[in-house]
Order: C-alpha cells, then structure tokens, then sequence
C-alpha cells in the first residue's frame, strides 16, 4: 500500500490531497486533505518515496548537480542559457507574489497646524 500512495504522490506532483482522492475517489474534500496528510507523513510512505525518487534520479545529490549546472549557464557566454538560468534561479528567490504595503500614514504631531509645517518647511 505504501508503494501506491508514494506512486500516486509522484504522479500528482507531491499534492497529498489528489493523490489521496486518486486512491480513494469517495473521499470528500476535507477527508481527502486529512488521509493524504496522514498518508505523506507516514515512515513507510516516506521510505517509498525515497527508494522511487532515488531510482529516477531525483536525490540531494542530483539537484545540488543540477544547481550547480544552472550557475555555470548563468555565468557562461551563450545567452539563451543564460536566460533559461536565470529563469529557473529566479523563481527559487523570488515570490511570484509581489507584496505590495500601504504609503506610510502622515506624521501628525499635536499642536503642529498647516503654518506650522509651512514655517518649517519654506513651502508656501
């Protein structure tokens, strides 16, 4: 059983909740969040998923070979693999969601008037 979930984790790109209603299609939403929950963070889930990523070459060692390819086409000369670098490398460090705060609300200091801020200021 712990080779089908770590299977159908794979297949939906490590989303628990699809592969959970894949296995068990009656589940509703809610339980479906709960059973892959539960399921990805089983041990022997964990240790299929391991041996299936091992055996197709997704390990630590293969992504830190992958970095490091990624930084010597950035720093290298042909600019198509520069830009496809630099793509790949920027979505690791840069939120697809630009946060964008409120202006800063306006110092008020009390018994400063508008002739106040004009005396101070020179503008008028």
């Amino acid at each position: 059983m712990a080779t089908l979930a770590a299977q159908a984790l794979i297949k939906h790109s490590m989303n628990a909740t699809r592969a959970a209603k894949e296995l068990r299609p009656h589940l509703t939403e809610q339980s479906a969040r709960k059973t892959g929950s539960r399921m990805i963070h089983t041990p022997a889930v964990q240790a299929e998923l391991e041996k299936l990523m091992d055996a197709r070459g997704l390990n630590e060692r293969n992504a830190d070979r992958f970095l490091e390819e990624l930084w010597a086409w950035l720093l290298g000369e042909d600019n198509a693999l520069k830009q496809t670098a630099a793509r790949i490398l920027g979505r690791c460090y840069v939120t697809e969601r630009m946060e964008v705060s409120p202006p800063p609300a306006a110092l008020r200091i009390e018994g400063m008037d508008e002739d106040a801020i004009r005396n101070l200021t020179g503008r008028g």
